[in-house]
């Protein structure tokens, strides 16, 4: 496996680059890989929150040009994949070199209009109780995460930017190959992808829902490092499921 090639990783929202510690156990060595925070979660807690998408995206833009130019790809979760999108955008403006290849999970392709509710806008209870029926947190652990005002704030800036993103490759297909992996609760628009990414697509479905990431951690590595190694072989073709 090519050790050359470093592989940010975007959480979901609310999460932080701890989400990828178990998987990061389970990848090989020689692989550089870089779990990121954004601006107002982790490590990075004592910096504003993001208002936007584009703001999440221009900060991942720094980060790749500070490390240099040397091959990278990007990996990103739910969110983290929507932020892929809007840097892709920012990327082809401003000339800067594309990712190798990209790895979006559980993430609906930018232009899809259906909207969730803006749940960011209700009470606290409520916004909290919203999130357990989706899966992002435990039913059981509401009443205890009521208490950590900080955590909910930074959710419901993130659930905001998500929700009010209208952008990302608007102008013409990104040349660039993806792995594209998926729910249900994202099977609906899972092909839109092809009108976004002119590369080579492959798409995986796994169990589990929206946070499936959460119980799959080793076959996942497994499938990262599987997909990384056969685009190193000389010639590859891969056949979309």
């Amino acid at each position: 496996m090519r050790p050359d090639i470093r592989l940010y990783a975007l959480p979901y929202a609310g999460g932080s680059k701890v989400l990828y510690y178990q998987m990061a156990r389970a990848l090989p060595a020689s692989l550089d890989f870089r779990p990121l925070d954004v601006p107002g979660h982790g490590t990075r807690m004592d910096e504003k929150l993001c208002d936007s998408i584009r703001e999440m995206a221009e900060d991942l833009l720094g980060t790749v040009l500070r490390d240099g130019n040397d091959p990278y790809a990007l990996m990103g979760y739910s969110m983290g994949g929507l932020i892929i999108c809007e840097f892709l955008e920012l990327a082809r403006r401003r000339n800067v070199r594309m990712p190798e290849f990209l790895i979006i999970a559980a993430c609906n392709p930018p232009h899809i209009s259906e909207q969730s509710d803006p749940i960011y806008e209700l009470s606290d209870e409520d916004f909290l109780n919203e999130l357990a029926k989706m899966g992002g947190i435990e039913r059981e652990d509401v009443e205890k995460l009521l208490e950590y005002r900080m955590f909910i704030s930074v959710l419901k800036a993130d659930f905001k930017a998500v929700h009010n993103y209208r952008g990302g490759l608007s102008s013409s297909a990104a040349d660039v190959d993806a792995l594209i992996l998926y729910s249900d609760e994202e099977k609906q628009y899972v092909h839109d992808w092809s009108t976004c990414f002119s590369g080579k697509l492959v798409f995986r479905y796994h169990e589990g829902g929206h946070y499936f990431i959460r119980n799959d951690y080793e076959s996942l590595a497994e499938e990262l490092v599987s997909y990384i190694g056969e685009r190193e072989q000389p010639h590859y073709e891969y056949v979309t499921i």
